[in-house]
């Protein structure tokens, strides 16, 4: 089911560094002080107060292969054997807090949804008769 909100609903902030009583010290202002609300519009799609670093390098695809000798085929009856093993979504390299950096979308919202990319092997058997 999507979300009626999509990417403008809150999110809770409760883990957050965040100033909450008089004398405080903070990270971050007190999100949820709607009587300032006018005023400092915590929550308006221009901000940069929750903005971070989206930086990254990925790991993203890697083939390994290995073809036989033409005799060890021929010595089990088959032309040729080849074995591969492959892998996508390795690692990503980054210090964004969130579960891809490549979810981001360009007003700097995470599109995720929460989840991450999943990883992916493979390994297959090529034989020629």
């Amino acid at each position: 089911m999507r979300d009626p909100f999509g990417d403008r609903a809150v999110v809770p902030l409760d883990d957050l560094d965040m100033w909450r009583n008089p004398g405080d010290v903070a990270r971050y202002p007190y999100a949820y002080d709607y009587t300032r609300f006018g005023s400092i519009q915590p929550f308006r799609a221009d901000q940069t107060l929750w903005a971070e670093d989206g930086s990254y390098l990925k790991l993203n695809s890697v083939t390994l292969s290995y073809l036989f000798d033409k005799r060890v085929a021929r010595s089990v009856g088959l032309n040729s054997i080849r074995v591969h093993l492959s892998a996508e979504n390795l690692h990503t390299f980054t210090s964004y807090s969130g579960p891809n950096p490549e979810n981001v979308t360009n007003m700097g919202r995470d599109a995720s949804g929460g989840y991450p990319v999943p990883r992916k092997y493979n390994i297959g058997l090529n034989i020629e008769f």
